[in-house]
This record gives C-alpha cells, structure tokens and sequence, in this order.
C-alpha cells in the first residue's frame, strides 16, 4: 500500500474552495462585498469519521470521554520540552507537535503519540517504524497522524510512506515521481538514509542557528515570534513569483499555492536559503512549533492596497485575490502576523540601502491594520485536520509592539 501525498491535496483545497463560494456569494449582486458577506467558514481536512473502502471499513475512535477524565489532561497534550527556557540554549526537537492542532486530537491521544513516531523516524533518516501494539493505527488514523507531523515539520512534505500491513512502515526520502497517461503519479526512486540524514541534519542545524541567534531563554512567547520572524525575513532570501509563468495568470490559488509545485523540496529551499512563497510561511511555522508558540497559517479572499514597496507592489498585483500570513496566539489575544509582506518591503528597501533592518510594519496587526494592507473579504485556517474540533480563525482585536531588546539607543 502506497501512502504517497496523503494530505497536500488538503491544503491546497482550501483557497480553491474559497474562491468558489466567493464567485457564488457575488454572482447577483455588483456592490462592493465586506467580510459580512460570506458565510463562516468551512473547514477542509480529511475525514476523521468512518472510512467505507474495498477490503472493508476503516474508523477512526474520537469519542468523547467521561466527564470524570476530562480534567486528567493526558500527557500527550502535555507542552513540548522546552531546551531554550530550561538550559539557556534551544536544541532541535524532533518529536514537537504543532500546538494548535494538537488540540485538535485531545480525544484521541493516539494519533499525538503515532505522529511523534513519526516525526523521530523521519527527523532521524531511519528506513522504517513501527506503529502496533498501544499505536496500532486505522488507515484514516494514520492519515491524520501524518497530517499532524506535516504541520509540525517540512521535513514530513519531503517523505513518502509504504505499508503492507498498516503496522510497519517504510519512509522513501526525497522521493522522486512520474505521471501515466491519465495523470496518476507512481513513485520512481528516492534518494538513501545517509543522504538524506545529511540534508535533515543541515536543516537541523539552520533552525538551532536561527533560534539560538535571535531569541533569549526570557523573552515570551510573542517576543520569541517577533524576533525568529525578523531573523528570517533580514537573512533569508525570498523567490519572487515569475509573472511570465502561464500558471499565475488568473490563478485561483495566488502565489502561495502555486508555490507548491516547486521542483525542490521544502527542506532543500530552507538549506540554500532561498524560499518560495509557502516554504518561506512552512520554515516560519516550523520554528514557532520548536518554540512552543501557538501560531497558525490563515488563507483569505481580498483585496490588496499598494504599500509604495515596488517589489512588495509588483508581486501582489500579480497574485490574485486569494493570500496566506500567520496568525501568532497569545495571552488570550490574537495576532496577523505577515511574514512576506514585511519580507518583500525590506527587499524593496534595501535596493536603496543594503544594510536596511526590517521595520516589522505587518507584524502583531489588529484586524483594522490588516485591512489597510488587505482588506479580507473572507478568511479560515490554511490548514485543518478534524472537520468535528477544527480550529477557527480569532479575532484579532488590537495591534502588537514590538520593543527590539537587542538594539540600544
């Protein structure tokens, strides 16, 4: 049994279906829409209930618990270790689950436990793992567990799974494919252990010189956001859209998704240093789930303003309306965080002046900031994994200031 691309079909559903239940909300009606207009939002994942197939059916055990354990958190919803605030120095942990969607699997605990399988095989270049006994998991139970590892690591995007017995899995690095004439994709070859140990291992070390490089064992979790995202943005390269490319001309899916069909892998684009539009949002995410900060990617239906950023202009004119940023969680509070916005107006900065530091002006921003820059007419979670306990997108009421510590006056 091949489990090839398990879960990026959801993802890339969500602004495409998006874009169809904005084209309906307009089709009788020319005024101008608000985000009134549409309806609420409709989470796309996969599906978590019974599974009907050919050998029979599959399903998934989410049900809800006794009222006398529900104060008994279980200790796979526990916060991940925290290497930075407890010696001083941050070091990669391989088996941190993404916060926010963890949650999501608070009643069925296993799939948190199958899905740190995962993340410590991969994140080690082993060959194979296993999940019986207490882990033995339902074809649509592995599913979401490889879904949840995605969202925690890119390295999960670089990997394909092969099972015979749904008990002993086989991971294939880096694996390469082919189309057959009715454009079904057949797995060709992989690259081995060793090489791709050496490749997870460089991506390793990017994310503990980052981190280690920006943040300190006693800035909070906002300030911990702030400063990885400035981090990237000043030392990481950004791959602009080609605006000659057939696929960006009226693009349901914008630069973000289009991004998907890059010929290099995530994980290599981090290595080089040089990202697309996605990849650049993945590393962004990846870095707040080491961190232990609850954050999310948001896809919206909009409309952009000109910022008076030539390259941040030019490239938004030509992505259509569909858009992706981050929304960071904290005390209670929400944040737009919008890391190619901020990224792209410093790049268009330093075309005058090289040594220019990011003004962070699309960072912590209230709903009434994010709409000066992108009015949104309709937004939800870019990416989901129970349709019953999704997360929805929160409302960001005020604007976040960030006071750089590490500059003096």
């Amino acid at each position: 049994m091949n489990l090839k691309r398990i879960s990026k079909t959801v993802t890339s559903y969500l602004l495409t279906a998006a874009f169809v239940i904005a084209m309906l909300a307009g089709s009788g009606c020319n005024k101008p829409k608000t985000i009134e207009d549409y309806p609420e939002p409709v989470s796309i994942s996969e599906t978590t209930g019974t599974e009907t197939e050919a050998e029979g059916k599959t399903t998934v055990e989410n049900d809800t618990k006794p009222a006398e354990e529900e104060e008994k958190l279980d200790e796979a919803l526990l916060p991940e270790y925290d290497s930075l605030r407890e010696t001083g120095v941050y070091e990669f942990n391989p088996v941190a689950v993404n916060p926010v969607f963890k949650m999501e699997m608070k009643n069925n605990p296993k799939v948190i436990r199958a899905t740190k399988e995962i993340l410590a095989a991969v994140h080690d270049a082993k060959p194979s793992f296993e999940l019986s006994g207490d882990l033995a998991c339902t074809e649509a139970e592995f599913k979401i567990a490889r879904t949840l590892a995605e969202l925690s690591s890119p390295v999960v995007y670089c990997v394909d799974f092969e099972t015979e017995d749904l008990e002993t899995y086989t991971i294939k690095y880096f694996p390469s494919y082919e189309s057959d004439e009715f454009g079904e994709e057949f797995l060709t070859g992989s690259i081995s252990e060793d090489e791709a140990k050496e490749k997870i291992d460089a991506y390793k070390e990017i994310c503990e010189k980052t981190i280690n490089g920006a943040v300190t064992d006693k800035d909070d979790d906002m300030q911990r956001a702030a400063k990885v995202y400035k981090a990237l943005i000043e030392n990481f390269e950004f791959e602009y859209p080609d605006p000659e490319e057939e696929s960006m001309d009226d693009s349901e899916e914008g630069m973000i998704t289009e991004s998907y069909e890059t010929e290099d892998y995530v994980v290599s684009q981090i290595v080089s240093g040089k990202m697309h539009a996605w990849q650049f949002l993945e590393f962004y995410e990846a870095l707040m789930v080491q961190l232990n900060v609850n954050s999310m990617m948001v896809g919206a239906l909009g409309q952009y303003h000109e910022q008076n950023f030539p390259l941040l202009d030019k490239a938004m004119e030509i992505n259509d309306g569909g858009y992706v940023w981050t929304i960071i969680k904290y005390d209670d509070k929400a944040y737009h965080c919008d890391i190619l916005m901020d990224k792209m107006a410093l790049d268009s900065q330093r075309e005058n002046f090289e040594e220019y530091e990011s003004d962070m002006l699309f960072f912590g921003m209230s709903d009434d900031k994010r709409n000066k820059s992108f009015t949104v007419y309709y937004t939800q979670v870019f990416e989901a994994i129970s349709p019953v306990n999704a997360t929805s997108v929160p409302k960001c009421e005020e604007d976040y200031e960030f006071k750089d510590d590490t500059k003096t006056e």
